[in-house]
């Protein structure tokens, strides 16, 4: 997710305050993801954008 840019992206959105991943242990394939936002409508911006 780094080398794509995917993480520095969505940090760089406007409005997210942290995000982080974690890969598991038992299946690379499984990634579970934590991102903060200031509020609804950050994300919700974020989300048109997609």
């Amino acid at each position: 997710m780094k080398k794509s840019g995917t993480v520095a992206k969505i940090r760089q959105e406007k409005g997210n305050e942290k995000y982080e991943y974690y890969l598991s242990d038992k299946d690379p394939k499984h990634c579970t993801s934590i991102d903060r936002w200031i509020n609804q409508e950050a994300i919700d911006k974020t989300m048109l954008h997609q």
